[in-house]
């Protein structure tokens, strides 16, 4: 293995193990959206609605961008028991072209038990890679040890995405996805 490829692998676990020791919120929340001119995306499949927002759908560079999800299970069980990785809930970030971020779940088996009616509050967090030979390296270096999110000018997907299995033997893996679009300006 060279050394380029060995300090890009040592980058990605450290990434790994850095944001796998960030908890999401899963307990109930009574957050409700309080901003008036904010986006948000409300998908639903099966028993389960998530709410995508936005704090609001243009930001300036300059600005912290504020993204959260909920998941409610809306079936007719009292409660369901969920199976995933860490986290169950995860978001993505993109601009279609080069910026890419998110997705990275630790590959663990927990269960987590949702209740009927109740509303799982999850704030974006972020998660990703790069590869330390690339010419941004530095970019990604500054973006990751920032805690708020700043976004260069653009258009961006959000993306979260519910990632679990609805039985301990991961086949039934629901396959939902909540999007909404952001705009970034100077």
């Amino acid at each position: 293995m060279t050394k380029n490829m060995l300090r890009a692998v040592l980058v990605f676990l450290l990434v790994i193990l850095y944001f796998g020791c960030h908890k999401q919120n899963t307990v109930p929340t009574n957050k409700t959206p309080s901003i008036d001119n904010e986006t948000i995306a409300v998908c639903v499949k099966g028993e389960f609605e998530i709410k995508l927002y936005s704090e609001k759908p243009r930001y300036h560079t300059s600005e912290n961008v504020n993204i959260w999800a909920t998941l409610k299970y809306i079936g007719t069980q009292q409660q369901i028991e969920i199976w995933s990785g860490d986290p169950h809930m995860v978001f993505s970030i993109t601009d279609g072209k080069d910026f890419h971020t998110g997705n990275v779940i630790i590959l663990i088996l927990k269960s987590t038990t949702l209740t009927r009616g109740e509303l799982y509050h999850f704030d974006y967090q972020k998660s990703g890679g790069y590869d330390a030979d690339s010419p941004d390296t530095s970019y990604w270096e500054e973006f990751y040890r920032e805690h708020d999110l700043f976004l260069p000018e653009g258009t961006y997907t959000v993306s979260v995405h519910g990632a679990f299995y609805l039985s301990a033997d991961t086949k039934t893996e629901l396959d939902l996805i909540c999007e909404l679009n952001i705009e970034i300006i100077r």
